[in-house]
């Protein structure tokens, strides 16, 4: 299995990889309790949550275009609405719908460490150099508790490197895959 933190539905070269599928639901966010909880963990969980509360609150308010720009305002810093042509931000407006079945799907469905720890097949935890904090926690813990899981950092990449850099996404993907198979 692959899991991409920021990954599209669709996996980047689709045609070469089209067994690689990106499901709604893939990624739930990892519930940690019971047990102690270190405060870095703690946090990326809080910001989490505050930014899908944030959207529905946002959504709720002010429609999909305020939930968007508070999103990937949170998410990417200040004035990234904004910045953004008009191709791309009717390209989020049009996955409202699906991001806020996600959101519901992942806060009331937490994936544990504990099913984490079940994974019996062998997995590749990608991550792009510079991540926001959640992701950068978030994978790290996520490679942490999945068993012989193979955790690489993408060079020169951001958060959303599947969309960015889909070359090097697929050739790691590839690479992980050609292993097995």
């Amino acid at each position: 299995s692959v899991l991409l933190f920021g990954a599209p539905r669709a996996s980047p070269r689709e045609e070469r990889l089209n067994s690689v599928d990106f499901p709604a639901g893939l990624w739930r966010a990892p519930r940690f309790a019971p047990g102690p909880v270190e405060r870095e963990e703690a946090q990326a969980i809080e910001e989490v949550n505050l930014m899908w509360d944030g959207f529905l609150e946002n959504l709720e308010a002010g429609g999909p275009e305020a939930a968007w720009k508070g999103f990937l305002d949170f998410r990417n810093g200040a004035g990234t609405w904004e910045n953004y042509p008009d191709k791309t931000r009717e390209n989020f407006l049009s996955r409202t719908e699906g991001h806020v079945a996600n959101i519901y799907a992942n806060k009331s469905n937490p994936t544990t460490m504990a099913e984490l720890a079940t994974i019996a097949v062998p997995t590749l935890a990608i991550r792009s150099e510079r991540p926001t904090h959640f992701d950068l926690r978030m994978v790290e813990l996520v490679a942490e508790a999945i068993p012989g899981c193979e955790f690489i950092t993408l060079p020169d990449t951001e958060h959303m490197c599947p969309l960015t850099h889909p070359d090097l996404v697929a050739e790691a993907i590839e690479g992980h895959i050609s292993k097995f198979g």
